[in-house]
């Protein structure tokens, strides 16, 4: 019987070797999925800021002029869009989930 511990260590490693060949290609497929969810995240972000930027300036220039109707809808409108544009821009810096799950998962390792 002394054949069969190096057979279970062949076979160990050989199971070893193909759970890491596939984590590694799970990860570099996932690394790929972020940078290009990362692209699309930061083009959101900018769009967000420029977003409350713009509204908020439109928001300041209307409020000299509250006695005209346009002004005044203008103004209204433009508050409406800054508080949208403020909490897009919120959600866009939130962890995802996963990461929040995989930060439990190690503090209860």
């Amino acid at each position: 019987m002394p054949f069969l511990l190096p057979l279970a260590t062949l076979i160990t490693g050989v199971l070893t070797v193909k759970t890491v060949n596939k984590t590694i290609k799970t990860y570099e497929r996932r690394k790929k999925e972020m940078k290009d969810q990362k692209f699309d995240l930061e083009i959101q972000k900018e769009i967000a800021k420029i977003g409350m930027t713009a509204t908020l300036g439109a928001t300041v220039v209307t409020s000299m002029f509250m006695k005209n109707k346009i002004a005044k809808n203008t103004h209204i409108v433009a508050g409406v869009a800054f508080c949208g544009f403020a909490l897009w821009h919120h959600i866009l810096y939130q962890p995802k989930k996963q990461k929040v799950i995989d930060k439990l998962e190690t503090k209860v390792n």
